[in-house]
């Protein structure tokens, strides 16, 4: 069965088989437990695009698409797999773009969806907490996060309890949009 989800994930993502399936080979437990249906969403992100209002960077499992809606400004990130730290430079790249558009404005809210994104290294989680500051310092009131994972929740929660972001854990999109619009 995980050689299957494995496959699915490699048509989504153009990757080859035999590649897939040695992925498949290393999941942990916990990897075994993600929704594949909502990776094989994530992972229909193209593999590098940027426009004006979208930034996106994904490698066979690992990336982020980020979207600003100018109207209601909101910042929609989806994040998904395990970062390396060229990946998570590449993210804070990006932010600093989308963070000098919104600079001057009105005040503007995340809402994150992290529910394919398991807990990071120590490195990759610092790099997001410094985020989350430069955020809260460009204009960002709050930021929701959804998250099915208790371990991803935590380490988010640590991260975020040493910025002064004011930052919530979700665990569906409609409760992560009834607090941002409190």
């Amino acid at each position: 069965m995980l050689a299957g989800h494995a496959l699915q994930i490699a048509a989504a993502q153009g990757v080859a088989e035999a590649s897939a399936l040695e992925h498949a080979k290393t999941m942990t437990d916990a990897d075994k437990g993600v929704n594949r249906s909502a990776i094989r969403h994530a992972l229909s992100v193209a593999e590098d695009t940027n426009t004006a209002d979208r930034w996106r960077a994904a490698s066979d499992l690992a990336g982020y698409a980020v979207e600003l809606e100018r109207t209601s400004r909101i910042l929609r990130f989806r994040l998904w797999g395990t970062w390396q730290m060229a990946l998570a430079l590449r993210f804070r790249a990006d932010l600093h773009a989308v963070f000098r558009m919104l600079d001057g404005g009105p005040p503007w809210a995340v809402l994150s969806d992290m529910r394919l994104f398991p807990a990071q290294s120590d490195e990759v989680a610092e790099v997001l907490g410094h985020l989350m500051e430069e955020a809260a310092r460009h204009g960002m009131r709050k930021s929701a996060g959804i998250c099915e994972s208790r371990v991803t929740a935590m380490q988010v929660n640590r991260v975020a309890s040493t910025t002064r972001a004011t930052f919530s854990v979700h665990a569906d999109e409609a409760s992560a949009w009834r607090w941002l619009r409190k």
